[in-house]
């Protein structure tokens, strides 16, 4: 089994990063009412932005949305995954219980993502999402940031397009082995376009900070 860690701030995408690794063939990371779906298309119905792509008010609790998908460790033993799963954990900081998931025949991934030129979009994107921030985070990734053991993934290129988040996403899958269908791309990019059209945009951010009445 391989052991995927998706590490990242509040606010930088991760679990929207978790979502689109969760429709490659094998791979776990979400379930709901206590099943974990196996195709494609049930994936993606699950993993859907539809229900808050028309979100109107920023006190909307974006993270009660998030919570309708349960981490597939609550809903199976993890080691009892399918042989050659792609078992996937998105997570703000490592623990030492995370150390101890992987057997001895196992492959371990840590993936940070890198918020590189925009630290400050994260940490709005995590206000304007009523996401929690905690200084922790911030500390474990700046670690994470500086250790050439973890591999780095680009929030920079989350926020241009499509093209350059492909790019992203398959450094991804070639690191881990996986080799992307067609159907899979077109997946992905269906939950790219959907949550492009929730995040605070750059434009509106300044006008974000007056309504909220943060003057820094």
């Amino acid at each position: 089994m391989k052991y995927i860690f998706i590490i990242h701030l509040p606010g930088a995408a991760g679990n929207f990063f978790s979502r689109c690794l969760n429709l490659l063939s094998n791979a776990y990371c979400y379930g709901q009412e206590n099943n974990l779906p196996v195709t494609l298309e049930e994936k993606l119905k699950m993993l859907s932005y539809t229900p808050v792509i028309d979100r109107k008010s920023v006190t909307d609790d974006w993270v009660k949305f998030e919570d309708q998908l349960t981490p597939h460790g609550q809903i199976i033993e993890h080691h009892s995954l399918p042989p050659g799963s792609y078992s996937i954990w998105k997570i703000h900081k490592l623990t030492s219980r995370m150390a101890t998931l992987a057997g001895p025949d196992d492959e371990i991934f840590n993936f940070y993502i890198d918020p590189g030129n925009n630290f400050k979009w994260a940490c709005m994107n995590a206000l304007y999402k009523n996401s929690h921030l905690n200084v922790d985070y911030f500390v474990a990734g700046k670690k994470y940031s500086d250790d050439p053991t973890f591999y780095k993934i680009s929030l920079d290129n989350f926020l241009k397009d499509w093209a350059d988040f492909l790019l992203e996403f398959k450094k991804v899958t070639d690191i881990i082995g996986h080799a992307l269908t067609d159907f899979e791309i077109q997946a992905v990019k269906t939950l790219y376009c959907q949550w492009k059209s929730t995040i605070l945009k750059f434009n509106d951010i300044e006008t974000f900070k007056k309504d909220i009445g943060f003057f820094m």
